[in-house]
């Protein structure tokens, strides 16, 4: 009986019910093989990102050399280069030879290769360096922010971080100093709060700066439908906008909101919680991420299996029943 190991892929439905649909890694299979259901595009990428607004980059090997590639849903390749962004806005950032341009999304070149870098478009804005400096280029591939500052982040909510001179503060979409450079760290705003960093403590401040909860936390996320994920004394919590504690710290790990559920971390082993703190789904997966569009990939265990094999699995009380697996084996 030839048997192999691989690692077992599944669902979560926002409904509580486990189910499987593929596999993170999957022994035995081409490199370009897989079982799907109403397959829309031939199997011929190595790599893929998402699809936007009907286009997507993908990567194809060649003789040991990747070629990235736009194309539409119907497979077609609209155009191609040494290196593509995924795509935001309509536009992305695209690299020939050691330079970038920038592309839109039918492939129509709106900047030539210019940059030694350009990173993804995020809200109509990317960063670019030149001379050692970071900048900012619109949709039009104009520069937005002359390149002028030692690091930059990615726009959100209309808010991008900056660093010069050691300290970080935030950028408008207009390129004026907004919030001038005062944190020793930040991230992204989230829900009108952006985390920021004093020393060695995390809090939050609002648009104009100011800080709405104090510096206090070892580690924290983005706010997400509410709530943050903030780490104190070694435990994660959450708390509220107002930073009242809307669950006392007790995780191992915890990650952001999304549905009404968030993934959080005890024992070595993942499960879900809701925004009252009630555990929906007990510790019981090897990974988790979090809800999208009704369903939660989880992982969990290593089994040995044949190539077709019924699984019966028992979840607590929330799925039960067989599950079919097909595999394919070299």
């Amino acid at each position: 009986m030839r048997k192999k190991l691989f690692k077992t892929l599944g669902y979560i439905l926002s409904a509580l019910t486990l189910i499987f649909t593929g596999f993170t890694a999957s022994y035995g299979f081409q490199p370009t093989m897989a079982y799907v259901e109403n397959l829309q595009i031939d199997l011929i990428f190595d790599d893929a990102g998402s699809f936007n607004n009907d286009r997507a980059a993908v990567m194809i090997a060649h003789q040991g050399r990747a070629q990235f590639a736009i194309i539409n849903p119907d497979g077609d390749i609209l155009f191609t280069a040494d290196e593509i962004n995924d795509l935001d806005s309509g536009v992305t950032a695209y690299r020939k030879g050691n330079l970038w341009g920038v592309v839109d999304r039918d492939g129509n070149i709106i900047l030539q290769p210019t940059y030694p870098r350009i990173q993804s478009f995020k809200q109509g804005f990317a960063a670019f360096i030149q001379d050692g400096k970071w900048g900012f280029l619109n949709s039009s591939g104009e520069e937005m922010v002359p390149a002028q500052y030692d690091k930059v982040g990615v726009y959100s909510e209309g808010f991008a971080g900056f660093q010069k001179n050691g300290k970080w503060g935030y950028l408008n979409t207009e390129g004026e100093e907004i919030i001038k450079e005062q944190f020793d760290e930040t991230h992204i705003f989230s829900e009108q709060r952006a985390a920021v960093r004093v020393d060695h403590n995390w809090g939050y401040i609002d648009a104009e700066g100011h800080l709405l909860i104090e510096p206090q936390f070892e580690q924290v996320r983005v706010f997400r439908e509410g709530f943050a994920a903030v780490l104190l004394d070694g435990k994660w919590g959450y708390i509220t906008q107002q930073g009242d504690w809307l669950i006392q710290p007790q995780f191992e790990e915890a990650k952001a909101f999304d549905e009404g559920f968030a993934v959080i971390k005890q024992q070595g082993l993942y499960g879900f919680i809701n925004s009252t703190g009630e555990m929906l789904v007990q510790p019981y997966f090897d990974d988790a991420w979090n809800f999208s569009e009704g369903l939660a990939r989880v992982e969990k265990d290593a089994w040995w299996v044949t190539s077709i094999l019924k699984v019966r699995w028992r979840l607590n009380r929330y799925s039960h029943g067989p599950t079919r697996f097909q595999m394919a084996w070299r």
